[in-house]
């Protein structure tokens, strides 16, 4: 797989960039970049404010309000003994494919016997990676975790373009791509790094007119969607083979960010269509998706644990 370079620019670039490799592909080190620790209200600008300080108000307008008690991270390997964490915790987890964030949640919350599961940012059901999912009183934190800037890795298959700028919608165009060399993808990659408009894709979550748009769009209306502002810290591409139609990339944007979009922009910029058909969430904050549970054994684990310390009140109970 042949890297095209470091793709970044102006104070988007150094702000990411500053103190990790230059080169993002094929390796894939978790990024320290300062942008990442950013909260909601001003990716990159909340130099230092972590989770804590974000949930409990420490930044201007925080009053006299009386701290929030961050919840609890629960990463893979580490598994409360008392139950009492999970009234308030976040909980990593690295979501299936084909499941919804929403599939997770239910699944946590019928495990856990949890009366309040959210997640901190939806993954479309073909992506994997990082889920930031949140227990009880850690749902109160959720914005927070959302705010975080974000990693993702992924495929983008020129030449073929779909209505949902993924593989989950049969390709309906098809254009050249064959002629697009690796200097011409790769100087259309660098004109998305900074601040950019960018419009969501007509099959997505977002509401207009209090309806999700991808139920519009199933059927066939035609939604004009607003261009919104977001930062792309990072965005770097390699070809999966020489000379190939599909593109291995990385990149670090902040909340909002549709990679979708990207993947379907990139294509127009190079006179041709482009859509996604592989996506990872690396890296939320400084969450990372190597400290996150496979669903299933956090769920076996937990039952274990549960059994377990049921048996022990069992035996300490016969003993009196």
């Amino acid at each position: 797989m042949r890297a095209l370079g470091f793709v970044g620019r102006g104070r988007a670039a150094r702000g990411w960039a500053a103190g990790g490799p230059r080169t993002i592909l094929p390796a894939l080190p978790r990024w320290r970049g300062p942008g990442l620790a950013a909260v909601a209200a001003g990716a990159g600008r909340g130099r230092g404010r972590g989770p804590a300080a974000a949930a409990a108000g420490g930044g201007r307008g925080g009053g006299g309000r009386r701290p929030a008690a961050m919840p609890t991270l629960v990463p893979a390997g580490q598994l409360p003994a008392d139950r009492e964490v999970w009234r308030n915790a976040v909980v990593l987890i690295d979501k299936p494919q084909t499941w919804t964030s929403f599939d997770v949640c239910n699944k946590l919350k019928f495990a856990l016997r949890a009366k309040k599961v959210g997640h901190a940012g939806t993954l479309d059901p073909m992506a994997t990676g990082l889920l930031c999912v949140c227990i009880g009183k850690g749902t109160k934190a959720a914005e927070t975790f959302q705010g975080y800037n974000k990693v993702y890795t992924g495929t983008i298959r020129l030449g073929e373009g779909t209505a949902s700028y993924d593989a989950d919608e049969p390709v309906e165009e098809e254009l050249p791509w064959e002629h697009l060399t690796d200097a011409e993808i790769g100087a259309a990659a660098e004109e998305f790094v900074g601040e950019i408009l960018q419009a969501p894709p007509v099959f997505s979550a977002l509401k207009v007119d209090g309806e999700r748009l991808y139920k519009k769009a199933r059927r066939g209306e035609r939604v004009e969607v607003k261009k919104r502002a977001v930062t792309v810290f990072a965005f770097e591409v390699a070809r999966a083979e020489p000379g190939g139609q599909d593109l291995r990339f990385r990149v670090a944007c902040s909340k909002g960010t549709y990679v979708r979009s990207l993947a379907h922009d990139l294509g127009r910029r190079l006179g041709t269509v482009a859509h996604l058909t592989a996506l990872r969430r690396e890296q939320n904050g400084d969450q990372h998706v190597s400290q996150a549970w496979n669903l299933n054994e956090l769920v076996t684990a937990y039952k274990a644990q549960q059994q377990q310390q049921q048996e022990a009140a069992a035996e300490a109970g016969g003993d009196h």
